[in-house]
């Protein structure tokens, strides 16, 4: 139920953004709103190891129009869930490693661009304690 709840959330958010007009500002905020809503409901399944609720939660990323690929780290900033759209799949070992790589030590809510990728992450937390982090974004032709 909490997994259909959270499915539900995301596909309402993910709706309202397929229906408001495109500009730059507006995809950044898309972003930004979609990885908090990820945030909040990836941290039940990432603390108790749920890789499989984690790729559901991220596989309704399929409805944007914007957004073509999520990623949830652990605390160590590891993948431990991700879902790339079918068109953007060639990319995925590359983009992930990108983005590893480019990851400072303290990681911040914010949004970043990288060559031909944009993208926004946002920590999650278990009470004050950062347990891991959601990362989406749009990899651009």
């Amino acid at each position: 139920m909490k997994t259909c709840l959270s499915l539900s959330l995301i596909g309402l958010s993910l709706l309202f953004a397929s229906v408001c007009p495109a500009s730059e500002n507006y995809n950044a905020d898309e972003a930004k709103i979609v990885s908090h809503v990820i945030a909040a409901v990836s941290a039940s399944p990432l603390a108790f190891q749920d890789k499989a609720s984690a790729e559901d939660i991220l596989s309704s990323l399929k409805q944007s129009g914007y957004l073509n690929f999520g990623m949830v780290l652990d605390g160590q900033k590891h993948v431990f869930a991700s879902y790339f759209k079918p068109n953007t799949a060639l990319q995925k070992k590359d983009v992930m490693a990108s983005i590893l790589k480019s990851l400072p030590a303290h990681v911040a809510d914010g949004l970043f661009q990288m060559d031909h990728v944009a993208f926004a992450i946002t920590p999650m937390r278990s009470g004050s304690e950062v347990i891991g982090y959601v990362i989406v974004g749009k990899i651009s032709p």
